[in-house]
């Protein structure tokens, strides 16, 4: 993604954008802000009070990343790891 496209939604989350089509922008996405942070607190409750079972995995897991989308070096990143994992004998899988 474009450093330009980062900048201005970096400027448009720190009120630094003012504009009309800025403020529709907002005004557009904030319910959908609202509602994933319910959901967010909703989970970690959840969690918290055993109603949802952590769940654990017969094999080590390494994550990589988050919602980002794009530019943000997971890729090659993800690379470099499953080869040092490789070379030490692993069995490596990326997915």
């Amino acid at each position: 993604m474009s450093t330009l496209y980062h900048t201005y939604w970096r400027e448009l989350a720190n009120g630094a954008r003012s504009g009309l089509t800025d403020r529709l922008l907002i005004l557009l996405l904030s319910p959908f802000s609202l509602a994933y942070s319910l959901i967010q607190q909703l989970r970690a409750a959840l969690y918290k009070t055993g109603l949802l079972k952590i769940r654990r995995l017969p094999r080590p897991v390494i994550s990589i990343g988050n919602i980002t989308v794009g530019g943000t070096g997971k890729t090659p990143v993800t690379s470099y790891i499953a080869g040092i994992l490789l070379n030490q004998g692993y069995r490596v899988a990326v997915l």
